[in-house]
């Protein structure tokens, strides 16, 4: 599996706890104490220009292609 797999894997098993209420496995990407959040890695993807049919619906965002 390659690193970006990787990432998505873990992505989706944090949403599937998270619906689950399970806050232990959520701890992949998010890390508790007290009951509180005390860190969170979240991952952007790069910018991307929008398909062309959903291109209406897209904001430009200065300073980036598009």
């Amino acid at each position: 599996m390659d690193g970006d797999a990787k990432v998505r894997a873990r992505i989706m098993e944090h949403w599937q706890a998270s619906e689950q209420g399970d806050s232990v496995a959520e701890h992949a990407i998010m890390e508790f104490s007290g009951g509180l959040v005390a860190h969170e890695t979240q991952y952007f993807a790069d910018p991307f220009d929008p398909p062309e049919w959903r291109a209406a619906l897209a904001e430009h965002m200065p300073g980036r292609s598009g």
